[in-house]
């Protein structure tokens, strides 16, 4: 039996009685073995995968060449056993001959053996390893291991804190704990509460020291205003409230910065969780971040506020008036704001004259909840006045009623003839601390006016409670109030992203930027984040990566990168990107309900809710969909995205919800319709609903804008296997610029479409194509009209034009373009020609045309999100998926045909097609079930084709029913 050991550093021994010495590797081939060892739980790896994992830089043929003289080398070393192949393609490690550290740590864990687990985890895996001459991607591996396996040790840690006994046992464990889980404020904060309940407050306030200049010195910030204020109150010897709340349990793992980890997998499952595995529903991803804050509102806290009269405190007598008029003035400031109701500003004061006798020797604030709870307010604004006669020092704070709970401080100072500006300032103040705003994001408030702020916070308000497109106007309204608003442009180019269109991303993204310097810290590198320009995958990933990183407790990044995971992931070639999707969605959302404890307007949406219930749908989660849609329900039952979603759960509640899934479609408004109808045609789900959210979504297409009316129906005419049913504007080339024409052939090849006047299109495209471009705009559409062009003739088989057209994109003259229009370009101008070669290079039968495609595949996985128009190259994966079916490789094929050719979710570009070659090559390939799925949902979509296709819809009935027929003759 062989012993690997990666945590700590990376050694191979040979497992005995006594101690032996380890066995001599170089250091990639024993990385190499750690990759493999690391395999699912089938056990193998792709030969091409770890190829350009380990040698990059070589071609094929020398790339193989180093792989076959390493597997040689580990099997003389370790003996023919250990190394395992599966056919040609594929090469994996016997796990009875060799035992993996990392491994046994997770299954002693899942056997609840704590300190035994932690016992393994000697550091951090492969620490102080490198690899020369590896890829990039290795080292992403390499670092999303070592994530994973810390978070899995930080779990094993807090299983021994709980286990712990005695004050000094119990402190070690905390600390010990509290470091494995890195820059999570939530194990900071659980650590100091078991330390206070231990007595151990000097130990308390040491290991807040350590985490703060950890954060420090690591990410140059400081920990949050919840965190400072609980390790102030324990400094002054008073238990703090947040020290009685419900702390995780010990199960939750909270990913550390940076990182987006799957979920730990029980050994009795897989522990890859593909796309695949979610959309079977096979993983069991328990979305324990989602729970409601343990903050979560109590009963009787209702959104009613109540102002009492303000406490006199050394002030002129000139201010007496004051006490009562703060009720009054502050009222006025704070009705109608983020949703909120106001007591009656007279009711209050008239009931405070009549208590007022009886107040005596009563603690002012106590006699102010006294106040709020006779006037049926959940909570209550107390202050106080002080100043002189010139001069006027106002202070505020807001509380919930029944729980005492503090949720904002206010507080404001100038001179007397400024009362209103002052005023203001505090109702800034206290509403934006019951909006859940932090200090920072308080401060950038003070730059706007005070209508602004309102349109603001009412815009957050709407944006929490589901309502995304009353979010909308009210941030639009901040910035028509006040056009220097920054952080109401920040907002609406985020919000715009989820429910909005282009035009409110570049309006508030320009207003965000040209007010830069008026934002917090935070929101400034969200921003930059935000406005980066991404010239490939690499960068875009790295982008919000760092983002997260630096910004770890903020859910805006970890939102956005989930967001980013969600629909481009899978374009990228990134096989579990729905379930790096999800786990950034749940540390977002459980950063989020942090954040917002005690906020007036609970409970929140957040805004990935509705991709989180569609991965919950995928996989088969009645309940996690259930709960989800009850809490946009609760949050705001009127709204469209509560209605809309409610489809989810309709259709996974069984046949007998048939009725109600079809209602749901036929009231849903217009995005609600777009949105289910874009879920069933990319996912399948519910493909018996297609009809009719078709026949909804062209009624409502009827109110659009020519343009996108013109284009959507196109999609669906096509999708549906209805080419006649294209709109004449859309398709017509010699009535459309030359954008059309490239379209017209895209169709017909790929997509059914009509391929009557291509020849005519062609030409069209050709003579254009030979004219000199005089300007940037010429030159761009030289370089669209050439890729065209050179794929139309490729895949033709007119090999000579093709390499022509080819041959005039890598030499194409780009210098009137700006930079990021360049690049765009110039990605478009790359990956095309390396299709179009890698196409001729294998019709030719060329002895280099398996490492063409090889880099056609790879370009494609990192340039088609930056292409030069819309829609990029969509037909990409397809024109790969021929090649290396006529490479031999059908596994890669249908690797190429499930990235499809836009992201997930979005435009379903050739959806039919893709389906059509994923269940031919799935059946080819032997898996059936993958096969019999897509034929499914190819003829789910394709219900009523035309006369002209129905030969094609029969032939895979057919199909389909030769698949299906061994199950139903074993029935």
């Amino acid at each position: 039996m062989l012993e690997l050991r990666t945590l700590g550093g990376l050694e191979l021994r040979r497992a005995g009685d006594g101690p032996s010495a380890p066995v001599a590797l170089q250091t990639k081939r024993l990385v190499l073995l750690a990759h493999l060892t690391s395999a699912p739980s089938a056990g193998f790896r792709r030969r091409d995968s770890v190829l350009a994992l380990f040698w990059p830089d070589l071609d094929q043929e020398h790339a193989r060449g180093a792989l076959r003289q390493a597997l040689h080398t580990l099997r003389s070393t370790l003996g023919e056993g250990v190394i395992r192949a599966r056919g040609e393609s594929e090469i994996g490690v016997d796990g009875s001959m060799l035992q993996w550290d990392a491994q046994q740590m997770a299954v002693a864990l899942e056997a609840g053996q704590h300190a035994a687990a932690l016992a393994l985890y000697r550091g951090e895996f492969l620490d102080g390893v490198f690899v020369a001459g590896a890829s990039p991607e290795l080292e992403e591996w390499v670092a999303g291991e070592r994530t994973r396996l810390r978070q899995l040790a930080a779990r094993a840690a807090w299983g021994v804190v709980e286990k712990a006994a005695g004050r000094a046992e119990v402190g070690d464990a905390v600390r010990h704990a509290v470091r494995l889980s890195g820059a999570d404020e939530s194990a900071l904060r659980r650590g100091i509460t078991l330390l206070d309940r231990q007595g151990d407050h000097a130990g308390a306030i040491a290991l807040y020291e350590e985490f703060a200049q950890r954060m420090a010195r690591d990410l140059e910030a400081e920990p949050s205003t919840e965190t400072r204020a609980m390790i102030a109150s324990l400094r002054s010897h008073v238990a703090p409230a947040v020290a009685e709340k419900t702390t995780p349990e010990v199960s939750e793992v909270i990913p550390p910065a940076g990182e987006v980890p799957c979920e730990p997998t029980p050994p009795a499952r897989s522990r890859r969780l593909t796309i695949a595995v979610a959309v079977l529903g096979i993983a069991a991803l328990t979305i324990v971040a989602l729970r409601l804050s343990p903050d979560a509102k109590r009963p009787g806290e209702s959104n009613v506020v109540a102002v009492a009269p303000f406490q006199l405190s050394g002030a002129d007598t000139l201010h007496a008036w004051m006490q009562e008029g703060m009720v009054d003035l502050l009222t006025i400031r704070l009705a109608g704001s983020g949703g909120l109701k106001l007591a009656d500003a007279a009711t209050m004061i008239s009931s405070w004259r009549r208590n007022a006798s009886h107040e005596s020797g009563v603690d002012p604030m106590e006699s102010a909840r006294r106040l709020a709870t006779g006037a049926g307010a959940g909570w209550v604004v107390a202050g106080s006045v002080a100043g002189s006669a010139d001069r006027v020092i106002l202070s505020a704070s807001l509380q919930a009623v029944a729980s005492s709970r503090t949720v904002a401080r206010a507080s404001a100072e100038g001179p007397a003839d400024s009362l209103p500006a002052l005023v203001d300032r505090l109702a800034v103040q206290l509403l934006g601390g019951g909006a859940g705003l932090d200090d920072d994001r308080l401060a950038s408030l003070t730059s706007a006016s005070f209508p602004a702020i309102r349109a603001y916070l009412d815009g957050r308000a709407a944006f929490r409670r589901g309502r995304r497109d009353q979010a909308l106007i009210q941030f639009r309204k901040a910035l028509s109030l006040d056009s220097n608003f920054a952080l109401a442009g920040l907002e609406l180019a985020r919000v715009a992203a989820w429910a909005g269109t282009e035009e409110d991303t570049r309006l508030g993204t320009q207003r965000a930027l040209a007010g830069r310097q008026r934002l917090g810290a935070s929101d400034r590198a969200y921003l930059d984040a935000w406005a980066a320009t991404s010239h490939d995958a690499s960068e875009l990933f790295q982008v919000w990566n760092a983002a997260v990183t630096a910004q770890p407790n903020r859910a805006e990044t970890w939102y956005s990168l989930g967001d980013i995971y969600f629909h481009v992931g899978a374009l990228a070639g990134i096989e579990d990107a729905l379930v790096r999707a999800e786990a950034a969605f749940r540390q977002g959302w459980r950063l989020d309900s942090a954040a917002s404890a005690g906020v007036l307007d609970e409970p929140f949406v957040a805004e990935p809710v509705e991709h989180m219930i569609q991965l919950a749908h995928l996989r088969r989660d009645t309940a996690e969909v259930r709960r989800l849609v009850a809490l946009v329900i609760a949050a705001d039952s009127s709204s469209s995205l509560a209605h809309a979603l409610g489809w989810h759960q309709a259709m996974l509640a069984g046949t007998a919800a048939g009725n109600e899934s079809r209602r749901r479609i036929e009231t849903a408004d217009q995005r609600g319709v777009m949105l289910l109808s874009l879920f069933i045609t990319w996912t399948g789900e519910g493909v018996s609903d297609f009809p009719r959210a078709f026949e909804a979504d062209r009624r409502w297409l009827a109110l659009h804008d020519p343009g996108y009316a013109e284009f959507a129906l196109t999609v669906y005419a096509l999708t549906r296997g209805r080419p006649s049913e294209v709109p004449a504007g859309a398709m017509r080339p010699e009535r459309r610029p030359r954008a059309a024409q490239r379209a017209w052939l895209r169709y017909a090849l790929w997509w059914d479409g009509d391929t009557t006047g291509t020849t005519a299109v062609i030409r069209a495209l050709e003579s254009h194509a030979d004219k000199a471009p005089v300007t940037a705009d010429e030159e761009r559409e030289k370089v669209l009209d050439l890729c065209a062009i050179g794929l139309w003739h490729a895949m033709q088989g007119d090999y000579p034009s093709a390499q022509g057209a080819g041959r005039e994109l890598g030499s194409a003259r780009l210098s009137g373009l700006v930079e990021d229009d360049f690049m765009r370009v110039a990605n478009h101008a790359t990956l095309c020609a390396a299709l179009i070669d890698a196409t001729v290079a294998t019709g030719l039968g060329s002895p280099d045309s398996r490492a063409k495609v090889l880099v056609a595949d790879s370009l494609a996985r990192h340039l088609i999100f930056t292409m030069a128009e819309p829609p990029r190259l969509p037909e990409t994966n397809l024109v790969l998926a021929r090649l290396w079916e006529a490479q031999g490789d059908l596994p890669l094929a249908l690797a190429a045909v499930r990235r499809r050719g836009s992201s997930f979710l979005e435009a379903p570009y050739f959806i039919t097609t893709f389906l059509r070659e994923e269940g031919r090559l799935a059946a080819l390939t032997g898996d059936t079930a993958s096969a019999i799925r897509a034929y499914r949902h190819y003829l789910g979509l394709r219900y009523d084709p035309e006369p002209g296709l129905v030969p094609e819809v029969e032939r895979v009935r057919g199909e389909l029913t030769t698949l299906t027929r061994p199950k139903a003759a074993s029935n």
